[in-house]
């Protein structure tokens, strides 16, 4: 209860705890794929789709998938490990990209872009939800290895990380805007804007092209350097559990 905080722990706990660092890193890749998607949408519907009243509709759909990616991991953690669950909502949400990507670039079928982004946003409620369950880990793997622990830090990581994806997914819209001469676009004398192809292209490929490659990086990221999973994880979790049975054991005896 002494303790103090200071910025200075922060940057230790990060320093110290390397599978911190790369679930920052993994986490980090894949929300800012996530967000590079829902930051574009009114451009997206305005310039290629064409119909700004489309956008609620495809919206809804999204809110459906996110409601039912909340049953991907208690559905298929009674099968499958926390490790393979996480790799399939990466791969769900990579399957909906091609298919949006198919529907809405050479089909031009709104109805299956929509169905599309539903498997997108099953995939990445259910990933969101894996990061979070992936924390806990690391808390503990922390705790382990540094003889402390530090939930609080590490458990800001989160929002610290959906600022970054932020930062990142505007940083890209607006390069994609400005290179394709998106602002030097002026209405003709009817008071409309004719986007050019450069700048529908630009748009799609910020909508279902580059988010994909996000989450590409992620998996491979996860894949090959988050070890927290197995017999590795399960030993980690019972030297935490044995340490936590001390801790109690010695306040017993001071309280005696």
């Amino acid at each position: 209860p002494q303790e103090k905080f200071s910025f200075k722990k922060i940057f230790s706990v990060i320093k110290e705890n390397d599978q911190l660092r790369v679930f920052m890193l993994f986490a980090m890749l894949s929300n800012a794929g996530f967000y590079t998607t829902t930051g574009v949408l009114d451009y997206f519907f305005e310039a290629v789709i064409g119909d700004t009243g489309a956008q609620s509709t495809f919206s809804l759909f999204g809110t459906v998938g996110s409601v039912l990616g909340m049953l991907v991991i208690p559905v298929m953690m009674k099968f499958t490990t926390r490790r393979r669950t996480y790799q399939f909502s990466l791969s769900l949400s990579l399957f909906g990209y091609i298919g949006m990507f198919l529907a809405g670039q050479f089909m031009g079928n709104l109805m299956m872009l929509n169905i599309f982004y539903v498997l997108t946003q099953i995939g990445t409620a259910s990933m969101f939800i894996s990061q979070t369950v992936f924390l806990a880990d690391v808390v503990d793997y922390g705790e382990v290895k540094m003889g402390v622990r530090r939930e609080s830090v590490t458990f800001s990581m989160k929002g610290f990380l959906q600022k970054m994806a932020y930062t990142a997914q505007t940083v890209i819209l607006y390069l994609a805007l400005g290179i394709s001469g998106f602002n030097s676009l002026t209405p003709d004398a009817d008071g409309k804007i004719i986007y050019p192809t450069r700048v529908k292209n630009a748009i799609s490929a910020v909508m279902y092209v580059i988010p994909p490659i996000f989450f590409i990086l992620s998996i491979i990221v996860f894949s090959r350097m988050f070890k927290l999973h197995g017999e590795y994880m399960e030993d980690i979790t019972k030297k935490v559990e044995e340490a936590r049975i001390k801790r109690l054991e010695a306040v017993n005896e001071n309280g005696g």
